[in-house]
């Protein structure tokens, strides 16, 4: 019988590199960096008023709801989320 040690692969063990901040391959970091590889071409920029809305949508929907939110504007050609374009979006996607 062979003991494996388990606890670290041997990547693990190596001296971190210059500019490694342990954010490699993180879904958080590739979706906020990377729109590119979505087919966007920039971030939306969320106003504070809109922030402060989607805080009172129920955690499990606000997800789906900043992304169905996004798409309506990228597709509208909208650079930034305001109050009046979530008013859109919500008469559009949902009908009130």
């Amino acid at each position: 019988m062979v003991a494996l040690d388990l606890r670290k692969s041997p990547a693990a063990r190596l001296p971190p590199q210059a500019g490694d901040d342990g954010m490699e391959g993180c879904m958080e970091g590739s979706i906020r960096d990377d729109h590119s590889s979505l087919g966007h071409s920039a971030p939306l920029v969320w106003t504070p008023e809109t922030e402060t809305y989607m805080k009172q949508v129920p955690g499990v929907f606000r997800r789906q709801a900043r992304a169905a939110i996004e798409q309506f504007a990228r597709e509208r050609g909208y650079l930034e989320i305001t109050p009046a374009v979530m008013k859109e979006a919500r008469l559009a996607l949902l009908g009130y």
